[in-house]
């Protein structure tokens, strides 16, 4: 019974190993465009800054979610970037944070804008 139990555990370890992905974190915006450019995929830019509990919150909780990430992993490329710090192009600095905003890959137009702090369903669904 203890054998059957551990095949188990590690099965599902397995499984859950191969759905999960790791968001390729890029810190500059530059550089997450080029990249997006050359993958064909939309950017997502989280600014932040560091005296921001919201922020913090929002990068523990939402942005470490296996489903959140799974999706960004998948269909994006992810930028975490200092409002205060980072190289923002101006349209993208705004007076509040955390702010996400969709940027398409094409023309840097603005897609989306998500303000605020998200639950890992609410950041899923405004990105869908």
């Amino acid at each position: 019974m203890k054998k059957l139990f551990l095949v188990i555990v590690f099965l599902t370890l397995g499984f859950s190993e191969t759905i999960h992905h790791e968001i390729d974190t890029k810190t500059s915006y530059k550089e997450a465009l080029a990249l997006g450019k050359a993958q064909k995929k939309d950017i997502i830019v989280f600014s932040y800054t560091d005296y921001c509990p919201w922020c913090d919150r929002m990068k523990r909780y939402t942005l470490e979610d296996f489903e959140v990430i799974n999706l960004i992993a998948g269909e994006y490329i992810f930028a975490s970037v200092h409002r205060d710090e980072g190289d923002l192009p101006k349209k993208l600095i705004s007076k509040y944070v955390p702010m996400t905003f969709v940027v398409s890959y094409k023309d840097e137009s603005i897609k989306k804008i998500l303000g605020g702090y998200k639950s890992p369903q609410e950041y899923i669904k405004e990105l869908q």
